[in-house]
């Protein structure tokens, strides 16, 4: 059956028609992202000039609805699909009645105009254009350059370049490419096994031995061999520590900046000056070509979006306008096409003068804030320092500055999972090229006590074959590492373990969580859950997770225990009008949850002026964490007692 023809008949009138094809031109520049104000206001204007033409009987208002409820309805996102419901109606029925409508008769040529008429036009029209800013550049001087004049600097914070080498880059431009990129991928993820580098160098095509070596001794040639010594393949690759990057130099000036006495506005301007364009480029190369950038390049996007906010409300605040918008106009390097469009046209009203000009660009540098974090929760990314109360202030500040628990307290070998992987308190040292991969072998044997040697060898040696020489000597560097009274030998009946001396931020979290767990509404039950919560410093086993093959399995109990750790500890300070605690419990859940849950995640991109509604959200964000980490798993996985979160 088809649907009832409009009745009406096409204006005649050529200001009608005009009106509405300029409805139409407008409408069309709406969409599903518009302020639902704008949309309101734009089909006020439809309606008036469709009842100019439509009759009151006609099909065109039963497809209109005009009687619809428009006011914000209860739930914010019901709303926002009714205002885009109605926009996209009222658009339809106009282009219905343009489809009818008499072409415009052809406009006739203007008569030719002598060339200095033209020229005053154009100027005229120049100046009464919203001026566009653009992002300033040093021409004479590389902000880099000093840095490099005797070491070699990498440049990350746009495209990958190696600096202050002593020699060229040898070979071609295709090798160059390779080169750079080894290279940034080795700075990023030191000690690194040979088979992720393969990866990096060359992701489509199987590397062997024979090429690898080839193009790591040019290289060395080009970084100098004393910037990058020889390491064995088992020991992972590693630059000197006299190789740094542009990365590096721009987190220490961000953290010095946050220094009390610091000249902030200096530091924080030295940082961004290092910015030259998205960060982690490769040469002629796209990120999907080079999957291991990616993360990389969303955690320097999420600290220079920081830094530019910082530095452009410190200037905002002291009416240093032309300032405000160099620091916003850093962002214009990497931002996508839209924002970066905004952005040039807010800050060069602002740059001129325009005080009002600041509220747009801020509220872009937010959106764009808000669409890159992944790993922190906008709404409460600057409360994590927040104590849940005033008798826990001085515990939680100190837990957060030194990274969950003190280091001066640490007085025997503890091993930190719940964040990136580390080892505390040992009696020994460690050279740097063994550490990675000693600090696994560690923290397998804290999770996987009384194994024999055949299942240590299959979980650190997968994929070859291992001869009781190279576990001994492995097994020997990490006992003197810890001490011996730590990792006593191993016998036939004890097989390989730490001594009870040996602990972990895991087995600590689980002491507490159990008891805060079993009472989350008293006293002792939320400051259990307070002490387990501040003993997380980030997702389980870190950013690096995937170098912990055998970890799967841990990764999901310790992330479930942590959200409902968080969970329950929300509720409690929620039912308590505790808003800032609550905010605190619910950042360091958040700070777990897994990457592939991000996107449904609300706290993660929005923004909350209410720290109440902030507040709420993420308690929300929580339960949907909780009960997607429930899910029953895999039949093939049957966790241990040990390993099974205790609920």
């Amino acid at each position: 059956m088809n649907p009832t023809p409009l009745t009406t008949t096409p204006p005649r009138s050529p200001e009608l028609r005009t009106a509405i094809r300029d409805l139409i031109g407008s409408g069309e520049q709406l969409g599903p992202g518009t302020p639902p104000d704008r949309l309101a206001r734009w089909r006020a204007a439809a309606f008036l000039l469709l009842r100019s033409i439509c009759p009151p009987d006609d099909y065109a208002w039963q497809i209109l609805r005009p009687d619809a409820q428009w006011p914000p309805l209860p739930d914010p996102e019901a709303s926002e699909r009714a205002f885009v419901e109605g926009w996209a109606i009222t658009l339809g029925v106009l282009d219905s009645l343009n489809s009818r409508l008499p072409a415009p008769p052809a406009a006739p040529a203007p008569p030719a105009m002598p060339m200095p008429t033209l020229v005053k036009l154009a100027a005229v029209r120049i100046a009464h254009q919203p001026a566009r800013y653009e992002p300033e550049f040093r021409k004479d001087r590389d902000p880099l350059e000093d840095l490099a004049a005797d070491r070699p600097v990498i440049r990350l914070l746009g495209q990958v370049d190696l600096l202050g080498t002593a020699v060229a880059c040898p070979d071609g431009a295709w090798r160059r490419r390779q080169l750079e990129a080894g290279a940034a991928w080795i700075h990023l993820h030191p000690l690194g096994d040979y088979r992720s580098l393969d990866l990096a160098l060359q992701p489509n095509t199987r590397i062997n031995n024979r090429t690898r070596d080839k193009a790591l001794g040019l290289l060395r040639e080009w970084v100098g061999a004393a910037n990058f010594p020889e390491a064995e393949k088992e020991n992972g690759y590693a630059f000197a520590p006299t190789v740094t990057s542009d990365w590096e130099v721009f987190q220490a000036l961000h953290q010095a900046a946050l220094e009390p006495g610091a000249d902030s506005d200096a530091l924080l301007q030295r940082s961004l000056e290092l910015v030259q364009g998205p960060p982690c480029t490769l040469r002629d190369r796209r990120h999907e070509s080079a999957p291991w950038v990616e993360p990389h390049a969303r955690r320097m996007t999420e600290e220079i979006l920081d830094v530019a906010l910082h530095l452009y409300l410190l200037r905002l605040e002291r009416e240093d306008l032309a300032g405000a918008a160099w620091a916003a106009g850093r962002v214009m390097l990497f931002a996508p096409a839209p924002e970066r469009h905004q952005l040039g046209l807010a800050l060069g009203r602002l740059a001129a003068g325009d005080r009002g000009a600041g509220r747009e660009a801020h509220s872009t540098l937010l959106a764009l804030r808000g669409s890159a974090t992944t790993d922190y929760p906008e709404i409460i990314c600057c409360l994590l320092v927040q104590p849940t109360s005033t008798a826990t202030s001085e515990t939680a500040l100190s837990a957060e500055t030194q990274g969950g628990a003190a280091e001066s307290v640490v007085t025997r070998p503890e091993i930190r999972l719940l964040g990136p992987v580390e080892v505390v308190g040992a009696n020994g040292t460690v050279e740097r090229k063994r550490l990675r991969r000693l600090t696994e072998y560690a923290s397998w044997l804290h999770l996987h006590p009384g194994s024999d040697y055949l299942t240590l060898d299959q979980a650190l040696w997968p994929h070859q074959s291992t001869t009781a020489t190279t576990r001994n000597v492995m097994t020997s560097r990490l006992r003197a590492w810890m001490g011996a009274q730590h990792f006593p030998e191993a016998t036939k009946e004890r097989g390989y373990a730490f001594a009870d001396t040996v602990t972990s931020d895991w087995a600590k979290f689980q002491q507490h969580y159990e008891v805060g767990r079993l009472a989350p509404d008293t006293a002792e039950g939320q400051r259990a859950l307070e002490q387990a919560l501040e003993l997380v410093r980030g997702r389980p086993f870190g950013e690096q997770a995937d170098l912990y093959w055998w970890a799967d399995r841990f990764v999901d109990a310790m992330t479930t225990s942590i959200v409902d750790a968080a969970r329950l500890l929300v509720q409690s300070r929620l039912a308590a009008g505790d808003t800032t605690g609550a905010l605190w419990a619910a950042g360091r859940g958040l700070l777990a949850a897994p990457e592939s849950e991000h996107a449904r995640l609300r706290s993660f991109t929005s923004s909350f002026a209410d720290s109440a509604v902030a507040a709420r959200i993420a308690g929300e964000d929580l339960e949907t964490l909780h009960t997607g980490l429930r899910r029953p798993r895999s039949p093939w996985f049957k966790p241990t007692q040990s390993l099974e979160p205790p609920f």
